[in-house]
């Protein structure tokens, strides 16, 4: 019984000696599909389902907890589950070349999220949620089909960089003055 009893210690001063006890258990820290990412949920780091031609994303996306990068780029996702708002650690999320109309409120749950893009969709309108990304520093909407930009872009307080060319805007909301820096790229006609 005592030897069982060193070898459980040894075990468990490996892992915290790593820095973190789960990373250990570990097989994958990296997904290439939603299915193969739920097996390992607390461990998925990055879930890569780009180009894949999917229509439809399951709500199992929100089991997640741990994935820092999320990258749905060249898909045909017309909508996304509002599921998606659990994952709370995500820090990129990538949704280039879709054909989103919307994005789901619960975006605005995303509470580490500092990286969005959502260029080369069929956006109308951005989340009202939006204004609650404290950390969001990038933001590509461009070539979307987007005619204003609420008050939820104003409220972007560590914006630095949004892209919103290309798109139908007239002009930019006189909230955008608010911004504390950053670098604006927009057209309008």
């Amino acid at each position: 019984m005592r030897r069982t009893f060193l070898t459980i210690n040894i075990g468990i001063a490996l892992c915290l000696a790593q820095g973190n006890p789960l990373s250990a258990q570990c097989r994958n820290t990296v997904a290439y599909s939603l299915e193969e990412a739920v097996k390992d949920s607390l461990c998925i780091k990055k879930l890569i389902l780009k180009i894949r031609k999917r229509e439809q994303l399951s709500a199992a996306i929100g089991s997640l907890k741990n994935v820092e990068l999320i990258d749905l780029q060249k898909n045909a996702f017309v909508i996304l589950p509002d599921e998606i708002g659990r994952l709370r650690e995500a820090r990129q999320l990538v949704l280039t070349g879709n054909n989103l109309r919307r994005l789901p409120t619960t975006l605005g749950d995303m509470q580490s999220l500092s990286t969005l893009l959502a260029d080369k969709n069929h956006l109308i309108e951005l989340p009202a949620g939006l204004s609650q990304l404290k950390q969001l520093t990038t933001l590509d909407a461009s070539w979307n089909d987007l005619s204003s930009l609420g008050d939820e872009v104003a409220g972007l307080q560590s914006l630095k960089v949004l892209h919103v060319s290309h798109n139908h805007l007239l002009f930019l909301p006189d909230e955008m003055g608010q911004l504390r820096s950053g670098w604006i790229q927009g057209s309008a006609p």
